[in-house]
């Protein structure tokens, strides 16, 4: 069979949005949604999701671009074993977990700086992923990133998973693709 991640269920392989809502559980400590899908490594990543908190750029969701490019990774249709790798917009950090669960060299998670308490609050929940996170606003020139995103640079793979639906900010990222 080809591999997957599957939710915390016996017989529930995630395939797209609509199997989202067959999983998770509320967790009152964080006060969110918590979801678990075990990787093929058997590691659980737990992920925490609060829909009421997302604004209009849709932070705070998991998106189903996050579950795909992750199965794509565990089917090895990109293999990122020994690679330095970025993920932009991460949001919850599934996409990077994957990536380091599949054996990436590092692995830096980035996301604007309001969203990033909450990925730091998933990876802590996380405790076998070594995925480093740093705030990275799109457009923002080059001295002004966070040391953790030049200090690990030159990446060897860029990831994006539902990174942006706004037009508006398409040049801004460009522009940040060109300057790491």
């Amino acid at each position: 069979p080809t591999p997957s991640i599957t939710a915390s269920k016996p017989d529930g392989i995630i395939t797209g949005i609509d199997s989202l809502s067959e999983f998770g559980f509320f967790d009152a400590k964080h006060k969110m949604w918590r979801r678990e899908l075990v990787l093929p490594c058997g590691n659980r990543a737990r992920v925490l999701e609060n829909p009421n908190d997302a604004t209009e750029s849709g932070e705070f969701f998991l998106w189903p671009a996050s579950l795909t490019i992750s199965q794509l990774l565990i089917q090895k249709v990109v293999s990122v074993r020994g690679l330095s790798v970025l993920e932009l917009g991460s949001s919850h950090g599934l996409t990077s977990m994957t990536a380091f669960a599949q054996g990436a060299k590092t692995v830096l998670a980035t996301d604007q700086a309001h969203v990033l308490p909450f990925l730091q609050k998933i990876l802590l929940l996380n405790e076998w992923c070594r995925v480093r996170s740093a705030a990275l606003e799109w457009g923002a020139s080059p001295e002004s990133y966070d040391p953790a995103i030049s200090s690990a640079a030159p990446y060897d793979l860029v990831l994006g998973a539902d990174v942006t639906f706004w037009r508006a900010s398409f040049p801004a990222l460009l522009q940040t693709l060109r300057d790491i």
